[in-house]
């Protein structure tokens, strides 16, 4: 503020103002809140008249003015500290978690999932029912999956498994592409043919003497090809699907905003 304008300034504060008006307002709030404890006590005992509506209008005034000023002060505050929260990348916090190293790798995993007890809910249901099954099951079946997925990535996995960066290949946690997911989506598939075509040979007998039990051959032979659903929308359920079961809320972890 200008100095040369300035006609009144607080002793206590040493706010200036060019009115009177907010002056007297102001100062008498200010040299009651400037008072120590002890003073405002003996004050308020030897205080021998009560102050008037105008006094009393001046002050609530005052203080509104200064309430006012501190929320804002608040709110800028907590803006600022929201701000300066730490940040952090996800893959450096994952390949850094020593108390989580899983006990087999990405693809060591996928490939070693059985689907031999999953045939039978194709044929009763579908592909789709059956992989979400055979997914579900095995994600229970681990304790330290070599994937994770979290609230703060949507739709993201991250896996745990070999990797090449620069032509050095690598042994850690990477994030995967979709593309990347639904080739082993495929490959579980696939296991899926190949175990109806052993019960093919197993069934074969009667599926060449029953015409009912060759329809059903038929019937199941569509079924395991994934009928009428195409790949790419089977593929992106199931990474919905996984991505819900696997989800992580980071924030009940650690206190850092994920990158």
């Amino acid at each position: 503020m200008d100095n040369s304008s300035t006609k009144y300034t607080c002793k206590y504060c040493l706010t200036a103002y060019k009115e009177k008006f907010n002056y007297d307002r102001h100062v008498g709030f200010c040299e009651f809140s400037f008072k120590s404890t002890k003073e405002i006590e003996n004050e308020i005992e030897a205080f021998d008249k009560s102050p008037t509506i105008g006094e009393l209008f001046c002050y609530v005034k005052e203080l509104s003015v200064r309430v006012i000023k501190l929320e804002k002060e608040n709110a800028q505050l907590k803006q600022f500290a929201s701000k300066q929260r730490k940040r952090i990348d996800v893959l450096d916090w994952l390949n850094n978690r020593y108390d989580y190293i899983p006990e087999i790798d990405f693809t060591g995993w996928m490939t070693s999932i059985a689907v031999e007890a999953y045939l039978e809910q194709v044929f009763e249901y579908d592909l789709l029912t059956a992989l979400l099954k055979c997914f579900d099951n095995c994600f229970e079946n681990l304790d330290k999956l070599p994937i994770r997925a979290f609230s703060q990535k949507t739709n993201i996995f991250y896996v745990y498994d070999k990797y090449t960066v620069d032509q050095e290949q690598k042994h850690g946690w990477y994030q995967i592409s979709n593309k990347q997911l639904d080739k082993w989506f495929s490959f579980i598939a696939q296991k899926l043919v190949a175990e109806f075509k052993n019960w093919y040979e197993v069934n074969k007998t009667r599926i060449d003497s029953d015409e009912q039990v060759r329809e059903q051959y038929y019937d199941n032979f569509q079924k395991v090809l994934g009928g009428k659903m195409c790949d790419s929308t089977r593929n992106h359920r199931l990474r919905q699907a996984c991505y819900t079961k696997l989800k992580q809320n980071l924030k009940n972890v650690v206190e850092f905003e994920f990158v």
